[in-house]
């Protein structure tokens, strides 16, 4: 039961109650009182939903993020063995299981008969850089869809959740329904048991006021006691927004008259919502990177906390920062597809930001993945070491702490090898590199952890083969006596061997070799290495079944891969950890951890943009009959 609890909270999470009362349609903003009453029947597309969401929000709109809430989008990850496993334990079909700003306790399942396919948490944006949290400007907007809606039970679980009722009035003539933030430490608690409710009374606030002026300083400090967020609620037309205070919403109310420039007209905003992909994604995210810096970041992340040392700017500086990043957008999408659960992100560069390099490529039978064998757990893979190293160089050398530091480690191979560090040791590594876990029942890691089978090897390809020769050379000759020539499978290798323990025979440790013309590797042992160097009947990755259905949806023109066969991993953890099978539990996990395949990430770019992309491998669901969302 422990176990099926936690998946049902991730499954279904808390949903929220929204209020009704009687509203004018001349009370309203031009902008929401045009919406007609939308019958469940004549929702929009969810591309369009998204658009006529993003027509209520301001041009320069610093965040927003639109969640699918389509039942028939959500049923489409019952194509996959996890999500079907997952409906048939909750015996519903997948859905988004709640949304920001609602109370906990609240089931996603009274909030789908009435709310549209498409709701929108949005950042408003301030006018200059200064100290608004994100906080402050932060609201939900979610359309009404259903016919002859009825609030007033969810006002009523609303407030037994909240264990308090709501302040209600109006805000030029839109209701409004407002819990305050609240002390629920033990004192405060029996005095919010019989809360009192103020009478109606109507709020009108400029927007002109407001908008010029955001706060110079952060609200001041909570008490020492718990405090639970405050819930302000509206509903303008067809439509309901959230926060968890009122003067967001003040300030979204009063942006529908002036009737300025919108983000559903917005260039870089449309680009997102127009992508092939938006469609069906269940999760779209579009950003302003210089309206994102104008806020403060105190109550998001505090780096100082964690003892990390922070400059201490100013406005100056933060005004500063705001114009390098103005017009640097990115943008993500999160959507199924036939492999499984994608993830792609992109950033995309303004006129201060040089042309990001578009990667080379080659086909996969050339590439130094096809010299790793296929089984391997888990891998890394990269560009031009070398170019890299040459780029992180440069940036340490600006700053005069990690100057010293790069000044150091560049004196201490210089000593110890001869060699410069920049060029000798770092600058033959100009090609492709991979660092990957894979099996094996003898090497380094294997002698120290018997049974582990799992050993990491190494590989690096060059066009300047001499070069690494060279530093190898002078890797062997700082090792000593503990160099040996070896054979390996007829090829010929390097051990390094050490008595680990001071009583027993030594062991390899590490050893390198050539497995083509221009490609080295080094592993942990020649045990492991034995794997590698022209074994036979070797399989390689790049013919793998898991490796390409992982990857080959993914650009091929890219920077590298992470790779994980979540398959063969978890089977590797299972019996190093010997779990017991007959668990109940255990068997449980298993089972859903079972559905997953692979796990992929990469990273591409354009002149335009840099992208990553995420893939996370489902198997297919075996056949069994669809479950609908069950509402009570």
């Amino acid at each position: 039961m422990r176990t099926v609890t936690v998946i049902y909270r991730w499954w279904s999470l808390a949903g929220l109650g929204l209020l009704w009362m009687p509203t004018t349609a001349a009370a309203l903003p031009p902008v929401l009182a045009a919406a007609e009453p939308a019958a469940t029947s004549a929702v929009t597309q969810p591309g369009d939903q998204v658009s006529d969401l993003a027509a209520l929000l301001p041009e320069n709109t610093a965040f927003a993020l639109a969640l699918n809430t389509d039942p028939a989008v959500w049923q489409t990850l019952t194509q996959f063995e996890l999500f079907a496993k997952l409906a048939d334990l909750m015996g519903t079909a997948p859905n988004p299981g709640g949304l920001p700003f609602l109370p906990s306790g609240l089931d996603y399942r009274q909030i789908q008969p009435w709310i549209g396919r498409s709701a929108l948490l949005a950042v408003l944006p301030v006018p200059s850089p200064g100290t608004v949290t994100f906080s402050e400007r932060t609201l939900l907007i979610a359309p009404v869809a259903a016919e002859n809606f009825e609030v007033q039970p969810l006002l009523a679980e609303i407030a037994a959740l909240r264990g308090s009722q709501p302040e209600a009035f109006t805000y030029k003539g839109t209701p409004v329904w407002l819990w305050p933030t609240e002390d629920i430490s033990d004192s405060a608690s029996e005095q919010a048991s019989s809360p009192g409710i103020r009478p109606e009374r109507s709020v009108s606030m400029p927007l002109r006021s407001l908008l010029p002026e955001p706060p110079l300083l952060p609200p001041a400090a909570d008490s020492l006691g718990v405090t639970r967020p405050g819930l302000a609620v509206v509903q303008a037309g067809n439509y309901l927004a959230f926060a968890d205070n009122l003067t967001v919403l003040q300030l979204w109310l009063e942006y529908q008259y002036p009737g300025g420039p919108l983000l559903s007209e917005n260039a870089a905003f449309l680009r997102t919502n127009q992508e092939p992909a938006a469609e069906s994604a269940i999760a779209l995210l579009y950003g302003d990177v210089g309206e994102l810096s104008k806020f403060s970041f105190a109550d998001t992340f505090d780096p100082a906390s964690l003892g990390i040392p922070v400059p201490d700017t100013g406005l100056r500086e933060q005004a500063a920062a705001v114009r390098f990043l103005e017009d640097m957008t990115f943008d993500t999408l999160v959507y199924p597809q036939a492999e499984g659960l994608r993830l792609q992100a992109r950033l995309y560069r303004n006129q201060f930001l040089p042309s990001f390099p578009v990667p080379s490529s080659g086909s996969e039978g050339e590439s130094i993945l096809s010299r790793v064998p296929a089984p391997t757990y888990l891998l890394g893979s990269g560009q031009d070491l070398a170019g890299l190293w040459r780029e992180a160089a440069a940036a340490l050398s600006l700053n005069e702490l990690t100057r010293g530091f790069l000044e150091t480690a560049r004196s201490v191979v210089s000593f110890a090898l001869g060699l410069n560090l920049d060029d000798d040791l770092l600058g033959w590594m100009d090609g492709e590199y991979t660092l990957f876990f894979f099996p094996s029942r003898t090497g380094l890691l294997n002698s120290v952890l018997p049974g582990l089978q799992v050993e990491v090897a190494v590989m690096f390809e060059t066009s300047n083969r001499p070069a690494a020769e060279t530093a190898l050379a002078a890797l062997d000759r700082l090792v000593g006596a503990a160099v040996s020539r070896v054979t390996i499978n007829q090829q010929p290798a390097v051990s390094w061997n050490f008595d680990l323990d001071g009583a027993a025979p030594t062991e390899s440790v590490l050893s390198h070799g050539w497995v083509a013309d221009d490609t080295l590797v080094l592993a942990t042992g020649v045990g492991a290495m034995a794997n590698l160097l022209d074994p036979p009947a070797f399989e390689s990755l790049t013919e793998h079944s898991t490796f390409i259905d992982a990857t080959a949806s993914l650009l091929s023109e890219n920077y590298g891969y992470f790779y994980v066969n979540a398959g063969a991993t978890l089977s590797m953890v299972y019996s190093a950890l010997a779990l017991t099978p007959t668990d109940p539990d255990i068997q449980l996990v298993k089972s859903f951890l079972g559905t997953v395949s692979s796990f992929t990430a990469t990273t591409s770019s354009t002149p335009d943009y840099v992208q990553a992309d995420l893939l996370l491998g489902l198997a297919a669901a075996n056949a069994r009959e669809p479950l609908a969302l069950e509402i009570p």
